[in-house]
């Protein structure tokens, strides 16, 4: 795992959450809106209006006499400041080492996360997050590296089948059948292999 991974997995793991996330499309393809938690109090917004530019990130922070206002990068709080810097550097060509899209010789030199890059690699994986709970809907398995999609609903696992000549439930027959069950894996593995092999 790169450096680039190993900070993703430390950020699904972190502090921060991911609320009132609405993804739509824009001009320039994906746009979205979200607000950023840190230790459960709101410290960013961010916008990205799909028109091909950088997204926006207003961090908010409390003011000593009460209320909210906007700062800059440097204002966060000091705790929160402190994880982003003890994340791993990482380069670009690990940054899209995976990323068959972007076949390109990148840099290779390690650069410190900034924290507006934190906010965005947040809100790709709130959206990552969102998309592999609806394919959890449907019964899912994964066997010899590659993932399965069943027409069933993962609310039917007990629905009795015919299984080489015998009744059994959808959870024994796929058991049977040497294949894992995502739905019945605790969530992060689950999502792990989806990550992985989908």
């Amino acid at each position: 795992m790169n450096n680039y991974q190993k900070s993703l997995e430390l950020l699904r793991d972190s502090d921060f959450t991911v609320k009132k996330l609405v993804t739509f499309n824009g001009h320039e393809g994906r746009g979205a809106n979200a607000d950023i938690y840190w230790k459960k109090r709101k410290v960013a917004t961010f916008i990205d209006e799909g028109n091909g530019g950088e997204p926006y990130v207003y961090w908010h922070k409390a003011k000593p006499q009460g209320g909210w206002g906007f700062v800059d990068e440097d204002g966060i709080e000091d705790s929160c400041k402190e994880f982003i810097a003890s994340l791993p550097h990482y380069s670009l060509a690990e940054r899209y080492e995976d990323d068959s899209d972007f076949a390109y010789d990148w840099d290779e030199t390690p650069n410190a996360w900034k924290a507006k890059d934190v906010i965005d690699a947040l809100v790709h994986v709130a959206e990552e997050r969102r998309e592999f709970k609806k394919t959890l809907r449907k019964v899912c398995g994964y066997k010899d590296g590659s993932i399965y999609s069943y027409k069933y609903k993962k609310t039917e696992l007990e629905k009795e089948l015919k299984y080489e000549g015998k009744r059994m439930s959808l959870r024994d027959c796929l058991a049977k059948s040497g294949m894992v069950c995502l739905n019945l894996l605790p969530e992060t593995e689950a999502f792990a292999l989806l990550r992985k092999h989908g």
